[in-house]
């Protein structure tokens, strides 16, 4: 599972990045590009949120597994 944190790390990580870099050459008023910062932001996190959230589930079925003692069995 930790290559599935980090690989999402690097999703999110290059997506501010981009989305800052475009903003920032983008000639816009000082206005708009804090709104448009704004919503950027607000859709990363809601992004972070899901893919926190699914980690989460996948942790916690995994963990029921283990507790019903069927660790060695595959899903």
């Amino acid at each position: 599972m930790g290559k599935l944190t980090k690989f999402m790390g690097g999703v999110i990580g290059g997506a501010v990045i981009g989305a800052a870099t475009a903003l920032l050459l983008a000639p816009e008023s000082a206005e708009n590009l804090r709104n448009r910062l704004r919503e950027e932001i607000a859709a990363i996190q809601e992004q972070a949120r899901q893919a926190a959230e699914e980690q989460r589930r996948a942790l916690e079925a995994e963990l029921e597994r283990l507790r019903s003692g069927q660790a060695g069995k595959p899903m």
